[in-house]
């Protein structure tokens, strides 16, 4: 028996890189899949193609093209996925969109593209699939995020923004929908893709990249080392994980406490300036 066998999963932003790689890993693992993206001459892939990669190794997957940032778009890839299988067991919101610019340089534009595609597309599409697994008391929702959200990083701050707000999703759909049985989990990924080698913005005088920056995309790190994880989170085998945040790149693969106190000082009453001028940088 494959390890997703029956599972019905809608993909989105799946027509290349990342999305692709997860669409295709599921179908593998025996998953009939709705694979997404925008539009059928989307640049650099189309989710017609990879639907019918799938078939060609008799898997099942259907394609759908929608904007899941809109309303009617996220809630159409949805009904998609039941109209055509009859059910719905796992959603991955992988959609996604970056625009490189500095804050003082960014565009009101910019920022609610980036904004509405990450951030509210994980959001319309979780709300519709929402609803139908709190009824039928089962399901598994993967948003996909960056290390960017966790860390932030300069030149992107719209994309830092989006990332950062589906892990606080995530946490808060993992807490709601924990009662119905239905499991949300974030990933953080690493991979060589058309979006990661766009081309950059100029950074602020001083900034020093982080060591995890530093590394190279190489061919260790490509979008398919990212599609197990997602296939592990989305069967039976992980029913106990819930509300969690992980990254993986190629073998490397970690799991992150968002946000949590490294070390906390007390004191009776309420502090005031002076103790903070004195004690506030022990903290840090």
């Amino acid at each position: 028996m494959q390890l997703l066998e029956n599972k019905v999963a809608v993909v989105t932003g799946s027509g290349q890189g990342i999305g692709r790689a997860i669409a295709l890993r599921l179908a593998s693992e025996g998953a009939r899949v709705v694979v997404n993206n925008r539009c059928p001459d989307s640049p650099g892939g189309s989710a017609a193609k990879v639907a019918d990669e799938i078939r060609a190794f008799h898997g099942e997957a259907i394609p759908v093209f929608a904007d899941v940032s809109s309303v009617e778009g996220g809630e159409r890839v949805i009904r998609e996925a039941m109209d055509h299988f009859g059910k719905l067991d796992i959603l991955v919101n992988n959609a996604g969109v970056i625009r490189r610019n500095l804050l003082w340089n960014m565009t009101e534009e910019e920022w609610d593209e980036v904004i509405r595609v990450n951030l509210r597309g994980a959001f319309v599409c979780s709300r519709a699939a929402a609803r139908i697994m709190r009824e039928q008391q089962s399901g598994c929702i993967i948003n996909i995020s960056s290390r960017a959200g966790i860390h932030g990083r300069p030149g992107v701050a719209s994309y830092v923004a989006a990332k950062a707000g589906i892990i606080g999703f995530t946490l808060a759909m993992a807490i709601e929908l924990q009662p119905y049985r239905v499991r949300v989990n974030c990933v953080c990924p690493s991979a060589s893709t058309r979006m990661s080698s766009s081309p950059g913005t100029a950074v602020p005088p001083g900034y020093e990249t982080p060591k995890y920056l530093q590394r190279r995309f190489v061919k260790e790190r490509p979008p398919e080392a990212v599609a197990p994880l997602i296939a592990y989170l989305a069967s039976y085998s992980a029913t106990d994980i819930s509300g969690k945040v992980f990254y993986i790149g190629g073998g490397e693969i970690s799991v992150h406490y968002y946000l949590e106190p490294v070390r906390t000082l007390y004191k009776e009453g309420m502090w005031d300036v002076k103790e903070l001028s004195d004690f506030l940088p022990s903290l840090l």
